[in-house]
């Protein structure tokens, strides 16, 4: 299962850069760690400002998928957080 992420940009480049960040990405890897979750941006190496702000996370079933995105809303750092559906023929 696949929770999408876009994060504000302020939480995002530090993410992308390799920078120390500010306060609200650390609070998001410091969430992720304690959820036992990695932050993975979708589109490394990008130079665009506006995809640098997608991520995704990768869960193991539907109760972590809810612990995640229970947490994840809350914070500073996120716009954006769902459970990405399951891919399906028309």
């Amino acid at each position: 299962m696949r929770i999408n992420l876009h994060l504000h940009p302020n939480a995002a480049l530090p993410l992308h850069e390799g920078a120390p960040g500010n306060a609200s990405s650390k609070e998001l890897l410091l969430a992720a760690k304690k959820l036992g979750v990695t932050v993975i941006p979708v589109y490394p190496g990008t130079r665009s400002k506006q995809l640098k702000t997608h991520f995704v996370v990768e869960v193991p079933d539907e109760a972590t998928a809810v612990r995640v995105l229970d947490k994840f809303r809350g914070l500073a750092a996120t716009e954006t957080a769902y459970l990405k559906p399951e891919d399906a023929l028309p």
